[in-house]
């Protein structure tokens, strides 16, 4: 009957179901990564002994970050393309077909090209995003570009039309070398050729800046904004003699606000000028320039500065005045305002300076008749205070004690970061309730650190424990400019736990909230969004797509929630799913290109089937791009998933069919087998008298070029954004 059917309305169909089987790729994708999300934030729990007879729980991630990137979220997203190429391999009897190689080509040239532009233009202007991890970048770009010269050189150069055992497995194991190569790069052990590389100089610049930076953080005892670490680089550049190229003084409010290009300012260089109480003085730099652009004084001038009544108020900082000149020829002059380091903390001093009464040669004209004038005359002095009272806080949050143990229960409080002057902060102990705890002694108190002193005890009594009990110390009220220690909650806080062995195994409860979490999974797939709440705002966009994926949507809600097993049951029950789905993608593939009759299926992989397959792809990125700090789960780990596209997606189907072809020889089948209209005895029994696994090269060698080439094109160019703009994505409206 189907043949029957018009080759339009056949080509309609397989195309209708074909989209329907991406959105079902899609879904099922979600479901996947949620479970690879999970696994990848699992940590191992281990009780580490402590003094006082206590245990802390210490928690370290289970995956290293870039062996998850490479090999559960690489799998992730290339999933589709890699068992379309495994059962294809299987379907058609360890014969090569066209659909995986070319989805795999063309998607790597969609995740490269396509997923790169969405996530640079995504990025609002002017802000960039950088990769991070410039190293292991470096390693998967240098592997995902060999990776298809790699393909080229097997199909065309070494045995051309023939893959032998050995050049499957080689391809196969190339994956686990580029998980040790990227993983030396992670760890840093690769600096040295990456400086030859990249060059020297540069990696050292950016070395000196960062130690500056964290020079300047340590000096001041404390966390600085990035504008005030500048400012205060920018003072010991003061110090050194070194001022820079002169900026121009803007102009006050009260002065009308816009520069003038026809006169000459003078005045501070700055709004805002920051230092350490320990440099004994800080420099305020006054200039004089025309417009924007700063210039020489053709005449002498001079002007008076003095410090503000409101400095008076500081006993640190006394009333500063004084007269400063500019010779003929003199662009800048540096005034130095006396501070004086606290021998206590207080909080930052803060004044400002003015200039005034500015006086030149009246009979000197300027510019056009135009005499010179006060620009910005008015600079605020932020003074901070290096003292370092310290963090206040616990060794950890949770700690863990037998109820066997005899003697007082002694918890410490710890002081970090500094112990500069006297500080205290008060401590309550409460229990799980949030009530006094009959297990604790005394259930409040105070705690004074004097000056040096960076560990203080916590005695919660000598009476006997009850089993499963739970003790909460909360700390509050620092004083002396001491701070607490940031936990995981909105605060300061340790629990004690009283059980005779520390146990991390789900509970009762944890079963029946997974089979609850499950339940719910099939009533969100019922709601357009998700829920009843989203389903309210929904536009009419979102229920055409709610509609049309509903089925697929109920099928998956039947994959265990991600919060079982620490998501590994998700990910089993989803790739599964996926190798179903897949299957019918790769089945409706061939019957689109069929139904027209002159689509091949190497042009229909390596567009349509790739374009769907990576869609998922493409709206994950994107999203990573706007929320993420960096790069590095956008355009940084596509050429890590490229990578594993070729080297599981190729050399996983490649090493079955080559030892399958090498130990069954040339069998009927396999002389019999018709390419393009001739038979593989026709084509390469003459070349090849033992068989073997053909793979056919001509297109798929082209394809695989043109990628090189144009993928060589595309990394370069996203290095010199990298260096041009301050990042790969992002940067001017122009540009992107």
């Amino acid at each position: 009957v189907e043949r029957s059917w018009p080759a339009a309305l056949k080509f309609f169909l397989y195309l209708v179901g074909l989209l329907w089987s991406f959105a079902g790729v899609g879904v099922c994708c979600d479901r996947f990564m949620e479970g690879i999300e999970s696994i990848t934030l699992a940590r191992r729990t281990s009780w580490v002994p402590m003094s006082h007879g206590l245990r802390q729980r210490r928690q370290s991630l289970v995956w290293n970050e870039t062996m998850a990137n490479l090999t559960l979220m690489a799998l992730g997203s290339s999933a589709p393309e890699i068992l379309l190429s495994v059962i294809e391999v299987i379907g058609q009897d360890f014969f090569s077909g066209e659909l995986g190689p070319s989805t795999i080509v063309g998607s790597a040239a969609f995740n490269l090209l396509i997923i790169s532009a969405v996530c640079i233009s995504a990025i609002p202007a002017p802000e960039t995003r950088k990769i991070a991890c410039l190293e292991v970048y470096a390693v998967t770009a240098s592997f995902s570009l060999f990776a298809y010269v790699w393909l080229v050189v097997i199909l065309q150069v070494s045995t051309p039309n023939l893959v032998e055992p050995w050049e499957a497995v080689t391809t196969f194991l190339l994956f686990p070398a580029l998980l040790v190569c990227a993983y030396a790069a992670d760890q840093r052990w690769m600096s040295g050729l990456f400086r030859q590389l990249v060059g020297r100089d540069t990696v050292e610049v950016v070395a000196h800046e960062g130690k500056e930076s964290r020079d300047v953080t340590k000096r001041a005892g404390r966390d600085l904004p990035r504008g005030t670490i500048d400012a205060l680089l920018l003072q010991d550049r003061y110090a050194a003699g070194s001022t820079g190229a002169p900026t121009a003084p803007g102009r006050d409010a009260a002065d009308g606000g816009a520069l003038e290009d026809d006169g000459v300012l003078v005045g501070f260089s700055r709004e805002e000028f920051v230092a350490l109480d320990s440099a004994s003085v800080v420099f305020l730099q006054v200039v004089m320039s025309r417009g924007t652009t700063a210039c020489t004084a053709p005449l002498g001038a001079q002007l008076r500065y003095c410090t503000q009544e409101a400095a008076l108020s500081s006993k640190r900082n006394k009333r500063s005045e004084g007269l400063i000149s500019f010779t003929p020829g003199q662009s800048e002059v540096m005034i130095e305002v006396p501070i004086r380091r606290a021998k206590h903390w207080r909080p930052d001093d803060v004044f400002t300076v003015e200039l005034s009464d500015l006086e030149f040669d009246a009979s000197a004209q300027l510019h056009g008749g135009r005499p010179l004038r006060m620009g910005r005359s008015s600079a605020r002095v932020t003074v901070i205070n290096s003292l370092k009272p310290g963090t206040l806080g616990f060794e950890a949050e949770e700690l863990w004690i037998s109820p066997d143990m005899k003697g007082e229960v002694k918890v410490d409080v710890v002081r970090t970061h500094g112990t500069d002057d006297k500080v205290s902060c008060q401590y309550v102990v409460t229990g799980s309730s949030g009530k006094a705890t009959p297990e604790a002694g005394p259930t409040q108190g105070i705690l004074v650190f004097a000056p040096s002193i960076d560990r203080m005890t916590i005695s919660l009594g000598a009476k006997k424990l009850r089993k499963d009990a739970r003790m909460r110390i909360h700390l509050s009220d620092p004083t002396g400019g001491a701070k607490l220690a940031e936990a995981s909650g909105a605060e300061c806080a340790c629990e004690v736990l009283v059980e005779s062995t520390p146990s991390s195994t789900p509970s009762v409860g944890d079963v029946q909230g997974y089979f609850s979490e499950w339940k719910d999974q099939f009533l969100a797939a019922l709601y357009c969004g998700g829920g009843p709440e989203e389903q309210t705002s929904a536009a009419w966009s979102d229920w055409a797509y709610h509609i049309f994926v509903l089925t697929w949507k109920l099928i998956f809600a039947s994959i265990p929630p991600a919060s079982a097993a620490n998501g590994w049951l998700t990910f089993c029950v989803a790739l599964l799913w996926i190798g179903v789905v897949t299957a019918f993608v790769g089945d409706l593939a061939s019957l689109l290109g069929c139904s027209t009759g002159i689509i091949p299926d190497d042009i229909t992989a390596i567009s349509l089937v790739a374009l769907g397959t990576s869609l998922p792809d493409t709206f994950a990125s994107r999203t990573a791009a706007l929320q993420d700090e960096h790069a590095d789960n956008s355009i940084g780990n596509i050429t890590g998933s490229n990578s594993v596209n070729i080297f599981l997606g190729v050399g996983l189907p490649y090493v079955m069919a080559a030892f399958y072809w090498q130990s069954a020889g040339p069998t009927p089948e396999w002389r019999a087998r018709i390419w393009r209209g001739q038979t593989f005895q026709e084509l390469f029994l003459k070349d090849y008298p033992s068989g073997g696994f053909m793979v056919p090269a001509q297109n798929l060698g082209f394809s695989v070029i043109a990628f090189t080439v144009v993928a060589l094109i595309a990394v370069a160019l996203l290095f010199v954004r990298r260096f041009v703009y301050g990042g790969g994505g992002g940067g001017p409206q122009r540009a992107e």
